[in-house]
């Protein structure tokens, strides 16, 4: 994650980096909302390529 943070542009707040950042200070209730999004927009293209490789929805 170091890397992400000192690899953005300038100004630039990512899901990650507000995950990141909330975390970091034990805001742990202020991060939860970042982390679902987070996990909601991994978890699509996961079941996308899922269905792709398995040959499609049975």
């Amino acid at each position: 994650m170091p890397a992400t943070l000192l690899l953005r542009p300038t100004g630039v707040d990512t899901l990650a980096t507000e995950l990141w950042t909330k975390t970091e200070v034990a805001a742990y209730a202020a991060a939860a909302p970042y982390a679902a999004v987070l996990l909601v927009v991994a978890a699509i293209p996961a079941v996308v390529l899922d269905r792709f490789l398995r040959g499609g929805a049975r």
